[in-house]
């Protein structure tokens, strides 16, 4: 990554329902294991990948969350929420994708890598599309589609063309 600097004083930790999907869940995944070196250091290298940070001592206790801002985006996460169509169950997500044919949004959470390639890493659904809408508040990109709107990296919202 090129030169990083933290966007956040306070320990992220400590409102972690407040961040990113991806992010929250990696972090309960690793909250299910002993504190060990090798587990924070997994740990920090899955965050990282997801522009966040933290700090560790020989304890391998994280403490100190933040989000890492870039001078240069070199690779992000947004999120599009559409209408749900069959073709979702057969999406490759790296995560989850439960499809669920009663649930009437999707909202699909994909990653710019730095080569240039993306990746989905979850679908949600759900019928309430302000609770997912909330959730797509927390990317630095999303589109909208049910509500033609879209935000993008430099955090404008406009309509969809």
């Amino acid at each position: 990554m090129e030169q990083q600097e933290t966007t956040e004083t306070i320990d992220l930790f400590e409102d972690i329902e407040s961040l990113p999907e991806d992010v929250y869940k990696t972090i309960l995944y690793y909250s299910n294991y002993d504190e060990t070196y090798y587990k924070a250091e997994e740990l920090l290298e899955k965050l990282e990948k997801l522009n966040y940070t933290f700090d560790y001592d020989l304890d391998a206790i994280p403490y100190n969350l933040r989000q890492i801002k870039t001078d240069k985006i070199n690779q992000y996460n947004y999120v599009i929420i559409k209408e749900s169509y069959p073709e979702l169950e057969r999406e490759s997500a790296l995560d989850f994708n439960n499809y669920k044919k009663s649930k009437k949004y999707a909202l699909i959470c994909k990653g710019i890598h730095k080569d240039g390639s993306e990746s989905i890493y979850f679908i949600k659904y759900s019928n309430d599309l302000q609770e997912l809408q909330e959730q797509a508040s927390k990317y630095i990109s999303w589109y909208n589609y049910p509500l033609n709107l879209t935000k993008n990296i430099q955090g404008f919202i406009s309509e969809l063309n």
